[in-house]
């Protein structure tokens, strides 16, 4: 089980979020290839998306990787597009 702000859930719940949040990240390639002109809204959908679930789920809030996500996203949206 998987510590979160209102309890707990599954961690096969938790991994299938991984799986998920892991093909919102991969979906930024082919928008940034095809000059979308929602990446920048997509990109910043997702950050507010990864910073409430830092608050939701406890792990994260100490989880190196997923902080480095994060600013990873951001300098594309801030330096990149």
């Amino acid at each position: 089980m998987m510590n979160v702000k209102y309890g707990a859930i599954p961690n096969d719940y938790f991994v299938n979020y991984m799986k998920y949040l892991t093909n919102r990240v991969y979906k930024i390639l082919p928008m940034s290839e095809e000059n979308s002109i929602t990446i920048i809204d997509y990109m910043n959908d997702l950050c507010e998306e990864l910073l409430g679930n830092m608050e939701l789920i406890d792990v994260l809030k100490s989880d190196g990787m997923f902080i480095s996500l994060m600013g990873n996203i951001q300098y594309l949206i801030k330096d990149i597009f």
